[in-house]
């Protein structure tokens, strides 16, 4: 029996495919603030994810013709980084773009509002639904159809059949004398 369990072990192993996965956004890069709108002159955290690993990501604000460097973050192994930032006391009130970017050329953006934001006031509404570009268009209600879940559950189904099979096969092995497992 534990070697029936080792063979499906090592069968097991070889059927699962190597390799890195990315859990958010299909490994592109994107940047995420900690609030929507801050004060010129607050801080702020800004949190930067899927860009180089152990890479520098500079970090800026802009709008306009007002362009301001606000620093630069340092990734980790997985390419996340975080760092707290501050918005520069003259920068115009608005609409403002804070953009990351990476020595590899890694690229991603997100809107922060300056100062204080109006009544009834949010972020503009987008023309069209956003995309990430290179990430597989998704459709509400069909996550079954992702080659992964299938994948998984094809594993799964394998795995339990040949548990099953496992244990009718020891329940079904012949008996020798005494009740114990048949000599060789």
């Amino acid at each position: 029996m534990a070697r029936s369990i080792r063979s499906l072990f090592l069968v097991t192993l070889l059927l699962v495919p190597g390799g890195s996965a990315h859990a958010h956004g299909n490994g592109l890069p994107w940047i995420w603030l900690e609030y929507e709108q801050v004060m010129p002159g607050d801080r702020f955290e800004v949190l930067v994810i899927d860009f180089e690993p152990y890479g520098q990501v500079e970090v800026q604000l802009s709008a306009d013709e007002a362009v301001r460097r606000l620093g630069s973050i340092t990734c980790e192994g997985d390419g996340h980084g975080e760092a707290e930032m501050v918005v520069p006391d003259d920068f115009p009130i608005g609409y403002a773009e804070v953009t990351a970017t990476d020595s590899a050329g890694n690229e991603a953006a997100t809107l922060l509002y300056v100062g204080e934001m109006p009544d009834g006031i949010g972020p503009p509404a987008p023309a069209e639904r956003p995309t990430v570009p290179g990430a597989p268009a998704s459709t509400p209600g069909q996550w079954w159809a992702d080659p992964s879940v299938i994948v998984l559950a094809l594993l799964l189904l394998g795995t339990a059949a040949a548990l099953v099979l496992m244990v009718l096969r020891r329940l079904r092995a012949p008996t020798g004398p005494g009740g114990g497992p048949r000599p060789r």
